[in-house]
């Protein structure tokens, strides 16, 4: 995997969305309201969120990677592998939400994932149709939490 970053200031922490991904974004509006509602909040997020795109989208939060999310009609496929750079004064740090994250945000009363999600082999994670509105608002209110604790800011 190559290391090297590419330019971007993450102190002012705004979002970079290519014409490409808008037209995915966009054809999620109706097709996959959720997962459109929550690249809107992360596009303009005043918290330390942002997504930097191309054809799919590196997520950060404040100075850390988190993860490589691909869209399509019926999921959000988040991996905790970038695509060829992560932007300029930023750190990996995907192991703050893969997968243990994931898991105790998916996980049902019974204990078992929720039918909306499914964690591959690869340690990527398809978040589909059906889930519910708040569990985005519950992964990004979890990443604040995990940052704060293990990193300090």
């Amino acid at each position: 995997m190559n290391m090297t970053s590419k330019p971007f200031e993450m102190n002012s922490m705004s979002s970079s969305i290519s014409k490409e991904f808008r037209s995915s974004m966009e054809s999620l509006r109706f097709q996959f309201p959720a997962a459109f509602n929550f690249l809107s909040q992360v596009e303009n997020s005043n918290e330390g969120f942002a997504i930097m795109t191309s054809v799919n989208a590196h997520f950060y939060y404040k100075d850390s990677y988190l993860a490589h999310i691909k869209p399509s009609i019926n999921s959000l496929l988040f991996s905790p592998k970038f695509h060829v750079q992560i932007a300029e004064n930023t750190i990996d740090r995907h192991e703050l939400i893969f997968t243990d994250v994931f898991r105790r945000l998916t996980k049902c009363s019974s204990g078992k994932e929720e039918s909306w999600v499914r964690f591959n082999t690869d340690d990527s994670i398809d978040i589909m149709k059906g889930v519910p509105l708040e569990f985005f608002s519950n992964l990004q209110s979890e990443i604040i939490k995990i940052h704060k604790n293990k990193i300090g800011t």
